[in-house]
């Protein structure tokens, strides 16, 4: 199997093989694939299945996230632009500095 197939599929196809190896039991048997072989391919299918739920699981909590921080900032954004009016409004020019603004008008 080459690195061309996506995650799900190379799963897939090894929970398939898993399956086939446990049903000709027999005729693998002649070829060194003892039942301790087929018990450490479903092993290491499972440990990849999990990493990949658990990965999706932490991409779909970043995007959450993601959208959060996005709304907290621009909540920000929008406070700091009030507040750079009202500090203009209410201070003259030469103390606008002090409060972090550096516009000439």
């Amino acid at each position: 199997m080459g690195n061309k197939s996506s995650l799900s599929e190379q799963i897939s196809s090894a929970r398939l093989m898993a399956d086939g190896l446990k049903k000709r039991a027999d005729a693998v048997s002649k070829v060194g694939i003892t039942e301790e072989k087929m018990q450490e391919l479903e092993a290491e299918t499972a440990a990849l299945a999990a990493l990949d739920s658990a990965q999706e699981e932490l991409k779909s909590a970043l995007k959450i996230k993601t959208a959060e921080l996005e709304e907290a900032r621009k909540k920000l954004t929008e406070t700091m632009s009030t507040m750079r009016k009202l500090v203009k409004i209410a201070v003259n020019q030469n103390d606008w500095l002090t409060f972090g603004i550096a516009d000439k008008r």
